[in-house]
């Protein structure tokens, strides 16, 4: 029993992370502050995202027309078939040459740090670190036109 409640313990404190996550980045975009903008700033054109479930899909969604490449990872990539995207497995030789690494899953980032760490050479940041990073005061917000929309 105490396993099953660990289990639990850790499953809400991994969806707690997550929700602040998504809570700060979806309030960066109403302020007019894009996630892309990360990229640009650092001069990041060839993205290894780390992780393909939600999170990840919704970088991928918020990268994937704006002139990046992209390379999506998973551990589980046989099981992400039907994706919008091909997922590259983490242990394959050939991982492509990118700028920078975007670990989703934020609540194993160290573990998964130190796996990538011995296969890829460019910084690896967690997911939350970008979203800190729109809060810094270093991104113009850029008025919704909303006749633009429609």
């Amino acid at each position: 029993m105490k396993f099953y409640n660990m289990k639990t313990k850790n499953h809400a404190k991994k969806m707690e992370m997550y929700y602040f996550i998504l809570n700060s980045w979806l309030k960066a975009e109403q302020n007019g502050i894009r996630f892309s903008w990360f990229f640009k700033k650092h001069g990041y054109q060839r993205i290894g995202v780390y992780g393909c479930a939600e999170l990840g899909d919704r970088v991928w969604d918020g990268l994937k027309n704006k002139k990046y490449e992209v390379y999506m990872i998973d551990r589980n990539a046989q099981l992400l078939i039907g994706k919008e995207y091909t997922v590259i497995h983490p242990d394959e030789e050939h991982i492509p040459d990118i700028d920078v690494l975007v670990i989703t899953a934020d609540f194993y980032y160290e573990k998964i740090k130190k796996e990538m760490e011995k296969k890829v050479t460019c910084p690896i940041i967690s997911l939350k670190e970008i979203v800190d990073d729109l809060f810094s005061g270093q991104y113009p917000a850029e008025p919704l036109n909303e006749e633009k929309l429609w």
